[in-house]
């Protein structure tokens, strides 16, 4: 650790980081897991030495438990838990994942805990009996605590029994919930806490909500719901809101056409007379004057998400420059989404996109007294990837004067995206069966796909086919897999020839990104980033989006691939 190697400099060095308790107020992360059980008796050693060199400061903490851990050395493992919750009246910051059988476990912290003001709790798998109720009130009494963030989506295998949370929820600030049914959520607002500044609920089933009487949060600045099944029943809880404060705003569910997102939306803003910065809805608009009311709501908006998008809602984004009041003049953010309706995507309407794109970028003329901000990014989040490279193609197509053009013979352009379809299908998202690794005509084609892309000389732009096709992260990604999962790779070491591509295009594509007006980043399957050059040029992080990172979960793009499938399955 950083501390203990500061404090092992020398014996000054010793002396100054001892004396300062502040710095010894983080405790490592105590695992009481599979794996962590094997250097138990390490974690307990150093738990103990930061817990006296902290003093009598307050303290923050980590708890991980699992199954497999706690059967390793159940008795060592609830002595060493116990080391914690003995320290509970010292809890500033909590954030312990543990399965809801081991939850009694907690019991000695009832009560005891006057200084938390912090606390994550992320119940993990377990195999419970389908009767009865399973309560978590061990937190309910900490007078100062301030944040929650309750995870309990996985916590059951195979059933679903009642599990209910209950925390001082007048008082919280920050509190966010993810869930099978959402409980939480109405206990929280019934008590209609004054200071609650932010809201985030993801729940898969959405529990019935009892008709309440109107309810006014007057300090709430976020307020963020994705729900999985039924979708339409939370728009009906809308009506019930008043948010004077609000200035984010994301609904995200399976709607239908038919469901009054849009209307109930325009109706909580005018209710409220709050002005939204950011506004991401899910859903279908399938009234027009709806949507450019709500932009009329929201002229100090400076991200907009939306799904399903056709002609008409690209039109009224359009800024029209000459314009008195022009349509959400600060817009920096625009995320485009389409969504499969009964297995059919979407098609966007390029011409339109072009429209919005120019008159926010190159048309905006100098000075003025709107003071309109230009457009920064526009990202693409598709179901279908192969969809979302066609319809990017398409998008250039339209482009004129805004994209170079391509030429229809470009071998760049073939070689790209043909390459890419073929490592996605064949290595990415196959099975690899034992029949692929002996299929020698797979090896060969796999080969001749990167022998085509080794013998191209690149030229000036070629870069823009290349990021937007987004074959340097498949390269990347290809050259990170473990040895012997990639058919062929034994005979024609396609992971370290992928890697040698990637280093040899590195200075082209990092030339070209500070050459071009725009860039185009692949972030992710069926996420991709249109972003306008003004005069950022970090290399580094240039090349980070251009190859993109392999654990794409921990990534801030991780939030722009959701779905709301993922809830209700």
């Amino acid at each position: 650790m950083q501390l203990l190697t500061l404090a092992s400099v020398n014996r000054t060095w010793r002396s100054i980081a001892t004396r300062h308790c502040s710095l010894w107020t983080r405790i490592p992360e105590l695992s009481l897991t599979e794996w962590g059980m094997s250097t138990i008796r390490k974690t307990k050693k150093l738990f103990k030495l930061f817990l006296e060199r902290s003093g009598d400061l307050p303290i923050s903490i980590r708890c991980e438990i699992d199954k497999h851990g706690w059967r390793t050395g159940p008795k060592v493992a609830r002595e060493t838990l116990r080391m914690l919750t003995d320290q509970c009246h010292r809890w500033k910051s909590a954030r312990i994942k543990m399965p809801i059988k081991f939850i009694q476990e907690l019991d000695p912290i009832r009560g005891k805990l006057p200084v938390l003001s912090h606390l994550e709790f992320f119940g993990t798998k377990s195999m419970v009996k389908s009767s009865g109720e399973y309560l978590l009130d061990h937190f309910s009494d900490a007078p100062c605590l301030r944040e929650a963030v309750i995870h309990t989506r996985y916590i059951f295998e195979r059933v679903d029994p009642t599990f209910k949370v209950v925390l001082p929820w007048s008082q919280l600030e920050h509190f966010s919930e993810a869930s099978f049914s959402g409980r939480s959520y109405s206990d929280l607002v019934k008590t209609e806490p004054q200071n609650l500044r932010k809201l985030v609920y993801k729940v898969q089933h959405i529990p019935s909500f009892f008709l309440w009487d109107q309810i006014t949060l007057p300090k709430l600045e976020i307020l963020r719901i994705r729900v999985g099944l039924p979708g339409p029943s939370i728009l009906f809880h809308l009506d019930l809101l008043t948010l004077p404060a609000l200035v984010d705003l994301e609904i995200r569910g399976t709607f239908a056409p038919a469901d009054p997102l849009y209307p109930k939306v325009l109706a909580l803003i005018r209710r409220s007379r709050c002005s939204l910065e950011r506004l991401a809805l899910d859903g279908f608009n399938s009234q027009e004057g709806v949507f450019s009311s709500i932009l009329a709501l929201c002229p100090k908006l400076t991200a907009l998400d939306i799904a399903n998008v056709d002609s008409a809602p690209l039109h009224m984004l359009a800024l029209d420059t000459g314009s008195l009041a022009p349509t959400i003049p600060k817009l920096k953010t625009l995320v485009i989404r389409s969504r499969k309706v009964e297995g059919v995507d979407s098609i966007l309407d390029s011409k339109a996109l072009v429209r919005v794109i120019k008159s926010r970028t190159t048309g905006i003329p100098g000075g003025g007294a709107c003071q309109i901000e230009p457009l920064q990014e526009v990202n693409f989040v598709w179901d279908d990837d192969e969809m979302l490279h066609l319809q990017l193609a398409l998008l250039e197509l339209e482009g004129e004067s805004m994209f170079p053009r391509e030429t229809p013979e470009s071998v760049v352009r073939h070689l790209a995206s043909t390459t890419r379809a073929k490592l996605k299908t064949k290595i990415f998202y196959s099975q690899r069966t034992l029949k692929d690794h002996l299929n020698v005509k797979l090896h060969m084609k796999l080969n001749q796909q990167l022998k085509g892309l080794e013998q191209v000389a690149l030229a000036e732009g070629d870069s823009r086919v290349l990021t937007r096709t987004g074959l340097p992260y498949i390269l990347c990604r290809l050259s990170e897999l473990q040895p012997r999962q990639i058919p062929g790779d034994v005979t024609f070491r396609l992971r370290s020839r992928a890697k040698k591509l990637c280093e040899k295009w590195r200075p082209f594509l990092l030339q070209d990104v500070v050459a071009l007006p725009y860039r185009w980043y692949y972030l992710g399957e069926g996420v991709a980033r249109l972003k306008w050059n003004y005069n950022d040029k970090e290399q580094t992080e240039d090349w980070t989006n251009i190859v993109g990172v392999r654990e794409w979960e921990k990534t801030p793009f991780a939030a722009l691939r959701y779905t709301p499938w993922l809830w209700a399955e």
